[in-house]
């Protein structure tokens, strides 16, 4: 149950106990879609197919004419594509239950009821500081527990660019289930926020400028290298380097994933070629790895 999984309940509360937190983290899908098109090269991939030096706008819409020409003419009649590549987020929490669907207006709306009475907080990227501060509290963790470092930035800054009104329609019927799903849940953390009392935007102030300050002593912000995909990130810094918290934050999920696995089956074998070879087999040997966390903070 680690990094890309589909959310089933049966499936889920199987393994979890019954007291379990259940919380997810969502983003504006018209801003999702563009990101993914960008992050994973689809601009790129149309320059190949004939497209060069047109906008973002032109370049969304003869992907969407290429790839889901037959599908927007069906919105019409009520229904929508749900995969793993449109409509993930609602793919991911299990409309789809990990199998590409066409799924009603009625479908999307009971399953979003379900989704609210089994998971205790869904979070969004666009309050992603306010969403840790709730979480902070909701489970009676420390400020350092929700410390997050930007990684895997897009090289592109093309999804800056406007889009047509036209262009927002067409997202705007494509990706209808993540927007039902998103309004829904992003609209229950504002309320939630507003009834905040006024401490909270101080903590909240707080919150950011700390969370900047382990930031710039974990990641040299002066400079940028190539990650993964076609992303840049921060290198570390000499701290970074020798701080757990910093590199776990900087890691990729599946160097994460390795490390649980070496934390529950010590025979589990890591590559010694692996960038994280080094700082996993280090801190999983350690008695007192929880406590080891803190003390290279």
């Amino acid at each position: 149950m680690c990094q890309h999984m589909v959310f089933t309940k049966d499936a889920v509360e199987s393994v979890m106990p019954k007291d379990s937190y259940y919380f997810s983290l969502l983003r504006n899908p018209i801003r999702a879609f563009i990101s993914f098109f960008i992050f994973y090269g689809y601009d790129r991939r149309m320059e190949y197919l004939g497209y060069q030096n047109v906008s973002l706008d032109e370049s969304v819409n003869r992907f969407l004419d290429l790839k889901y020409k037959d599908h927007l003419s069906e919105v019409k009649e009520g229904s929508y594509l749900i995969s793993n590549y449109i409509n993930s987020m609602s793919y991911d929490m299990g409309m789809s239950k990990g199998e590409s669907i066409m799924i009603t207006d009625e479908q999307i709306d009971s399953y979003v009821r379900k989704l609210d009475k089994r998971f205790n907080m869904i979070m969004t990227l666009e309050h992603l500081d306010e969403s840790l501060l709730l979480l902070k509290k909701d489970l009676c963790w420390d400020e350092d527990d929700v410390y997050y470092l930007n990684r895997m930035v897009s090289k592109s800054n093309r999804s800056h660019e406007a889009l047509s009104e036209a262009t927002m329609e067409r997202l705007n019927k494509l990706l209808t289930p993540d927007i039902k799903l998103y309004s829904h849940f992003s609209s229950k953390l504002l309320r939630r926020l507003e009834s905040m009392p006024t401490e909270f935007r101080d903590e909240l102030e707080k919150f950011k400028s700390d969370k900047k300050e382990f930031e710039s002593k974990c990641m040299d912000l002066s400079k940028l290298h190539r990650a993964a995909y076609h992303s840049q990130q921060h290198p570390l810094t000499e701290f970074g380097e020798s701080s757990l918290h910093c590199q776990i934050l900087a890691d990729r999920d599946t160097s994460l994933t390795k490390m649980i696995s070496r934390l529950q089956d010590p025979d589990y074998r890591l590559k010694p070629k692996s960038p994280s070879y080094g700082w996993i087999e280090k801190y999983t040997q350690l008695d007192d790895f929880p406590r080891q966390w803190k003390l290279k903070m």
